[in-house]
């Protein structure tokens, strides 16, 4: 930090003048402050203000000076008498009307105009007295309460009403037009309601009693609000969602949520809560509706929850399980699940069967699971084990013995038979490589097993016939196992298996299975190891005195080429190059000076450095 802010004490006083230019034509504001000179140049505020003594300097020098603004600058006081009084307020009134807003805030008028509000207050005093004297006072948002009259208050609220242009004015509505709090009212003359009736607004009141409406007008919203729901049944929340008539406004003149909807006659709409009012009838008949509701094949629990207030539990409680429900109310086909019943007795052997025949077809897998029977059928695993005995042999009465999928340990099988195993899946993988975790997704076997009986990995492929399939070479820690050749091959591979320009110890263990120290302990560093391999150019790199300045220069010219953009920046190159960014600033400087070195500086993203540059080239001309 401190060689980059040499670097800018260093530039020449025409630098800082042609950037400051260069960014007022970016920003594209009339005002240019200098936090967004330091954002778009990079050059702090603080070497500005040690150059040229004050913001204002530096722009008055650079001939911006009308995009001065005395709050950006820091010094309010030194243009208090610039603007003649007729020309604030002209400001003020051209500010007012770009705007475009009923109110108009300190912050708007910071935003459309370069004058700092503090001139104006302590030209006319408070920013009211500013408005006024404007003749736009009506924009004024207020304060505190007490700096209103109730007379003032009650203007407000008439004005806000007016602007708000809908039939109830909440208080919502109020808060997001005016900027006098809802506190200050409320301390002043009571409730919203009473706030309302002062200003002779009250129709605009849509509060919980009933005197604002008629008996029909509230009906008449009820049948609105069922309209523009659109949906078989209207709860009250869902009422208040399409009208500002409060649902307790309602209930205070009709009685019950039902007794409104039956009254409006809506009476269909009701989905009401589930008491001992309701007889067994209502309740099959509730359970048949939503099922032509659903309109699925199958009617769960989640879906008559969703188009019913019923509780499921109600149901259960008066009727039993779930199917007892459907079958009670004549759509027992709808159920989705056979319900068990222990003792397992209570089926058939070929009712189990078909029942786990059914299960396989549901699951669509080669593999059918004790988990995944428990998610498509009601029965419960140990009914069926209880009958047939063990998971293989259930599956296996049902003609369905290919769908087991043994986890039991090596003893159940041969080691022809894990063998074959190994290459059935080899086969089902269709990949040139067979991981373990391939093989334990599509055999259910554990690989330990395979490994507890034949060893590692690659002598379980061997022992099958497709070791070719294996992706590591297994190291020997003993270095001396392998001859030169071969490690040098596998680095080899490794490189052609990565397909990347760089490769990395961490790269070489991902794709082989020898140990980075055996290569290095027979060939040296890892640099040495990829000379020997003849694939010295994959090295990533190290240290920067591993690199000659050419070398880095040329490396710069090779990003800035592959980039292909107007600039090149520190984090791009870091993308797209092995060398480190700190490598380059050990060897020749700072970023711009780097660039520059490696004649690309046109695409510093600091300007500054090309006109110190030039003005340098000048000098030295003149000179």
């Amino acid at each position: 930090m401190r060689r980059r802010l040499d670097v800018f004490r260093s530039y020449p006083d025409e630098a800082f003048l042609v950037e400051a230019q260069r960014v007022a034509g970016l920003v594209g504001k009339p005002v240019l402050t200098s936090g967004d000179f330091t954002k778009h140049s990079g050059i702090p505020a603080s070497i500005v203000r040690r150059r040229f003594g004050s913001w204002r300097v530096l722009l008055e020098r650079a001939g911006l000076e009308d995009m001065y603004s005395a709050e950006a600058g820091g010094a309010p006081l030194a243009t208090r008498f610039v603007y003649s009084d007729e020309e604030l307020l002209e400001e003020v009134r051209r500010v007012a009307e770009l705007a475009g807003k009923p109110v108009l805030l300190q912050k708007d008028f910071r935003e459309y105009s370069r004058i700092a509000p503090g001139i104006f207050r302590q030209r006319f005093g408070g920013w009211r007295a500013v408005l006024e004297q404007a003749g736009v006072g009506h924009a004024y948002s207020g304060g505190q309460g007490v700096r209103y009259s109730d007379k003032e208050l009650l203007e407000e609220v008439r004005r806000v009403a007016e602007l708000a242009g809908k039939t109830v004015l909440t208080q919502e509505n109020f808060q997001d037009q005016s900027r006098i709090s809802l506190a200050t009212l409320s301390r002043r003359f009571g409730s919203w309601r009473a706030v309302l009736e002062q200003a002779g607004v009250g129709h605009a009141y849509s509060g919980a009693t009933a005197a604002r409406y008629s008996d029909e007008e509230l009906l008449e919203e009820v049948r609105r609000a069922v309209e523009l729901a659109g949906k078989p049944v209207l709860m009250q929340q869902e009422f208040q969602k399409y009208s500002e008539v409060s649902h307790g406004t309602l209930t205070y003149r009709f009685g019950k949520w039902r007794a409104v909807l039956e009254r409006a006659g809506v009476g269909h709409a009701y989905c009401g809560k589930p008491s001992k009012k309701h007889s067994d009838e209502e309740l099959l008949e509730e359970v048949r509706r939503a099922a032509e509701l659903v309109g699925k094949p199958v009617l769960t629990q989640k879906d008559f929850r969703k188009y019913s207030a019923i509780s499921c539990n109600t149901l259960k409680d008066r009727f039993g399980k779930w199917r007892a429900v459907l079958e009670r109310a004549g759509v027992g086909h709808l159920c989705s699940r056979m319900v068990d019943v222990r003792p397992p007795v209570r089926y058939s052997d070929e009712e189990l069967l078909a029942e786990v025949r059914r299960a396989v077809k549901l699951a669509r897998k080669p593999v059918l699971t004790t988990r995944d029977f428990r998610k498509y059928s009601g029965i419960s695993v140990g009914a069926a084990k209880a009958r047939f005995g063990n998971w293989r042999a259930v599956l296996e009465r049902a003609g369905m013995g290919h769908a087991h999928c043994s986890t039991t340990n090596s003893k159940k099988y041969s080691d022809e038979e894990l063998l074959e195993k190994v290459r059935r899946a080899a086969e089902l993988v269709g990949k040139p490589v067979l991981t373990e975790k391939d093989f334990h997704e599509h055999s259910g076997i554990r690989v330990s097993t395979l490994k507890h009986r034949f060893g590692k990995w690659r002598a379980v492929l061997e022992r099958a016939g497709v070791g070719h399939l294996c992706s590591r070479m297994v190291d020997v820690h003993a270095p001396v196992s392998y001859s030169d050749e071969e490690l040098l091959a596998e680095v080899r591979r490794a490189v052609k298996l990565a397909r990347k320009p760089v490769l990395t110890t961490r790269d070489f263990y991902k794709y082989s299975g020898i140990a980075v120290a055996t290569l290095t302990q027979r060939f040296g560093a890892w640099p040495a190891v990829l000379q020997r391999a003849g694939v010295g150019n994959a090295y990533s790199g190290g240290r920067g005195v591993r690199y000659r300045d050419r070398e880095l220069l040329d490396e710069v010219r090779r990003v800035a080429e592959l980039v292909g953009k107007s600039v090149l920046s520190a984090r791009d190159f870091r993308k797209y190059s092995r060398i480190r960014l700190s490598t380059l600033q050990r060897r020749l400087g700072d970023w711009p000076d780097v660039l520059d070195r490696a004649g690309v500086g046109h695409m510093c993203t600091h300007k500054a450095t090309i006109n110190y540059q030039r003005s340098s080239d000048i000098n030295q001309q003149s000179g």
